[in-house]
């Protein structure tokens, strides 16, 4: 089990081994949000104005992409990539995919604050911030990750 902690002002990602009650920090510092890859090894983590990702195993960090991010990073089914909502004006995001491998990021084809995504990879739900009473379908958004 994973979980965010704070004590006296320092934050930290604790991982717990349940049967024996153990646990071991991953990484130190404080941390708004965080997602755990399908494959496990790594978390995608907005803290302040920079989205990084974390080795599971040493705690090792990886500086991914800056901005205002007022969402959770989502991981894609290959844990190759993230994607994450990123403020572009006020009240105003957009859904970027950002590679592990250090690829450019890339603005995709929906906005919104909130998302998720079928562990399949096949659809996704996501929020405009919006009050409005619609449901849209979009196909084939991650295409791009099947031509690579």
């Amino acid at each position: 089990m994973y979980y965010r902690a704070a004590t006296g002002g320092v934050g930290s990602i604790i991982e717990r081994d349940v049967a024996s009650g153990s646990e071991r920090t991953i990484v130190e510092g404080l941390f708004r949000t965080m997602s755990l890859s399908p494959d496990g090894r790594w978390f995608a983590v907005t803290s302040g104005q920079t989205l990084l990702a974390i080795a599971v195993a040493d705690g090792t960090r990886r500086e991914l992409l800056t901005g205002a991010f007022p969402g959770t990073p989502v991981w894609t089914p290959d844990a190759k990539s993230v994607i994450v909502p990123r403020a572009i004006s006020e009240g105003v995001s957009e859904a970027v995919l950002v590679s592990l491998e250090g690829s450019a990021p890339r603005p995709l084809d929906f906005n919104g604050p909130g998302l998720r995504l079928n562990p399949d990879g096949r659809s996704v739900v996501y929020t405009t911030g919006e009050d409005r009473a619609e449901v849209w379908a979009l196909e084939n958004f991650l295409s791009i990750l099947r031509a690579q």
